[in-house]
């Protein structure tokens, strides 16, 4: 009998589930688009008990593919850090999962500012404030639903909130204790500083173990429901990213993860906190690794695949596929272009986090055409990348990077890896697994069902192919001149106007 691993992803543009076998190949996938509501506020929000039946509907899709459902040797979820679900004693849901993005919960964000310090926040959590993490949505059921926030018995973030339905077990993972803002990063437990001064009781937290680490089994009652074995292990799973990070084998510092999504996180592995400090100074969040032992630097790029998708609907109406757009790019690209994008769409990220600042085309003329701004857009996306790589280089310490690994559907292309190693001037790895993320899930599966010996031999077993990119010596002293002559320059130029705009 073949062995599979389950792994399930619940992401803010999918849910997904897939059997991987030990080795990393994929057996089948399924997916469904999430399921995000809407309020009158526009404050958004996931119907709990929509999570898990559709959870549990792609599962169910996915037994009915095996021969034997005892084939299905371990399970464990990734997906979206911040959001959860507050459960009463009889493990029923009380309010619906205020969404990662969700903005209602700005002024908790405020009420730290005003009263916490932001390096001591730091030192503790690795985080810089923001209006996204866990913590904030609790205060914020506290002061707009009170008689919701007495009922809380536990917060389980939405992965742990699947494994509970699968197994009745509360249990939460490292890395994604890492983004509540609750959690001491350096001594693997929650904070009962922070907590006591939002006026929470840290046991609302679940007990927090190892990514890896055997949570509990599928219990009877969710048997019909998935068609699941019952006993199958549910291991701990972790945050996305950092998840995606693992199945690709970036778990050293010399190697930058680059995952480009709706949002593109840029992600390196850090074996102390030393340097802390200057980390923090530079914007970026650290948290542990779902490798043992080991934490993480992690910036990224707000609104990467948000501006493909805005390019698609607003200037592309007549395209259907991101790949014809992809397409047109590649038919129109003649080499680096003397048009510049500033992809802050939805603000910057680190090295200066900046909620002012905007999107904005430079060095347009009368000949300018849609496909031009198209690939102006890219390359601005590339050129931020670099940005960011560059700052954690600095602010780490680290001496070289070997390589950078690209995951996501961008990653796919040959094109614009091709752009993107001369933009970068160095080498690109794309792996030849398109679900990185969920394929990081099941190799955590396999770690805690004893399909593997450890972290390590999972690395080792799975069998990973690369496509490489190297840069074009020719396209990347002429990236080189534009990015510093510049785009380099950009974001100085207009970061007061856009100040100046947002108060208008």
């Amino acid at each position: 009998m073949k062995t599979y691993l389950l792994g399930i992803d619940v992401g803010t543009t999918n849910w997904k589930a897939g059997l991987f076998e030990p080795n990393g190949k994929i057996y089948s996938l399924v997916s469904h688009t999430t399921l995000t509501h809407f309020d009158k506020n526009e404050n958004a929000y996931y119907l709990p008990q929509e999570l898990s039946k559709t959870i549990f509907n792609l599962v169910k899709q996915l037994t009915k593919k095996v021969k034997d459902p005892k084939c299905i040797r371990g399970i464990a979820i990734t997906g979206m850090a911040e959001a959860g679900v507050p459960i009463n004693k009889e493990g029923n849901w009380l309010y619906p999962a205020i969404t990662w993005f969700d903005k209602r919960t700005q002024p908790q964000m405020n009420w730290w500012k005003k009263n916490c310090n932001l390096n001591e926040l730091y030192k503790i959590t690795g985080l810089d404030l923001s209006y996204i993490y866990s913590i904030n949505k609790i205060m914020w059921l506290k002061e707009n639903e009170p008689d919701i926030f007495k009922k809380i018995f536990k917060w389980l973030c939405i992965p742990d909130y699947i494994a509970f339905k699968l197994t009745g077990e509360m249990k939460m993972d490292y890395s994604i204790a890492s983004r509540t803002m609750a959690f001491d990063i350096s001594k693997k437990m929650w904070s009962s500083k922070l907590c006591n001064k939002a006026g929470i009781d840290s046991n609302i937290f679940p007990d927090t173990v190892q990514s890896g680490t055997l949570i509990g089994k599928v219990t009877s009652s969710v048997f019909k429901q998935t068609g699941l074995a019952i006993g199958t292990p549910v291991c701990a799973g972790g945050h996305d990213h950092v998840c995606g990070a693992y199945a690709v084998g970036a778990v050293s510092e010399e190697k930058i993860l680059d995952s480009m999504g709706t949002a593109e996180s840029i992600f390196t592995s850090l074996n102390n906190l030393s340097n802390a400090i200057k980390v923090h100074n530079f914007g970026f969040s650290t948290g542990r690794h779902v490798y043992p032992n080991k934490f993480y630097v992690m910036g990224g790029i707000y609104s990467s695949g948000a501006i493909i998708n805005w390019i698609k609907k607003e200037l592309f109406k007549d395209i259907n596929t991101h790949q014809k757009l992809i397409d047109i790019m590649e038919k129109m690209y003649k080499g680096p272009s003397d048009i510049f994008m500033l992809p802050h769409l939805l603000g910057s990220g680190p090295p200066k986090r900046d909620s002012l600042s905007r999107a904005a085309y430079i060095g347009l003329t009368p000949n300018a055409k849609r496909e031009d701004l198209l690939i102006a857009s890219i390359e601005g996306i590339f050129y931020e990348a670099k940005t960011t790589i560059s700052a954690i280089k600095e602010c780490t310490g680290i001496k070289s990077i070997d390589e950078v690994i690209l995951i996501g559907k961008m990653a796919m292309n040959k094109s614009l890896m091709d752009i993107k190693a001369s933009i970068l001037q160095t080498k690109i790895k794309s792996p030849k697994v398109y679900e990185a993320v969920l394929l990081g899930a099941s190799m955590l599966a396999g770690v805690g069902s004893k399909i593997y010996k450890n972290a390590d031999d999972a690395i080792k077993k799975v069998k990973m192919k690369y496509d490489v990119f190297y840069p074009d010596p020719s396209k990347a002293k002429q990236y080189s001149t534009r990015y510093n002559k510049i785009y380099k320059k950009i974001y100085p130029a207009l970061q007061n106007l856009n100040k100046e705009i947002s108060e208008l």
